[in-house]
């Protein structure tokens, strides 16, 4: 997805969690999506020290747990169910990939 598309699905995605709220102005749309991905960024932190280890368990989990502590980022079933795909199939370069390009 390019900057633009993703930056219009979330604001759509935030319009739609803001229903009944007062509606937001686009500065404040683009300070959550910029929150967001600076949330996510630190999300992606902890988990390549687990995976250094070789540990792909611990490096899931803490992704899907850092990132399900915040309403806008909390994993939806199919991202969960990729995660423990990753881990059953013990695939160290795919849960890499995971975390590196998790947006």
């Amino acid at each position: 997805m390019k900057p633009r598309d993703e930056r219009q699905a979330f604001s759509a995605a935030l319009r739609g969690c803001a229903a009944g709220r007062s509606r937001r102005t686009w500065s404040e749309e683009e300070n959550e999506m910029r929150s967001r991905e600076v949330y996510v960024e630190g999300c992606k932190q902890r988990a390549p020290e687990y995976l250094d280890r070789g540990d792909i368990k611990e490096g899931i989990i803490s992704m899907l747990s850092d990132l399900a502590k915040c309403e806008d980022t909390a994993p939806n079933g199919s991202v969960l169910l990729y995660g423990m795909q990753l881990i059953m199939a013990e695939d160290l370069e795919g849960a890499r990939r995971f975390v590196e390009d998790f947006r």
